[in-house]
């Protein structure tokens, strides 16, 4: 599979979510910039890895506040 680097300098909307009972759920990353819009579907630990890197940047924010 070929890699694509996607960029967002300034998105106007960042979600993550799922579809799907527990069990068989699909995870997903939205990201929108103007009328932009890139979806990815990727694994549970991804997202928990991702959630967790966003919180020690908002701590690092509120620290420096």
């Amino acid at each position: 599979m070929t890699r694509r680097i996607l960029q967002f300098r300034l998105p106007d909307r960042f979600i993550v979510g799922t579809i799907g009972m527990p069990g068989e759920r699909t995870f997903y990353l939205q990201v929108r910039q103007g009328s932009e819009l890139v979806s990815v579907a990727f694994e549970k630990q991804q997202a928990s890895v991702l959630a967790d890197r966003v919180d020690q940047l908002l701590d690092e924010v509120t620290a420096t506040r």
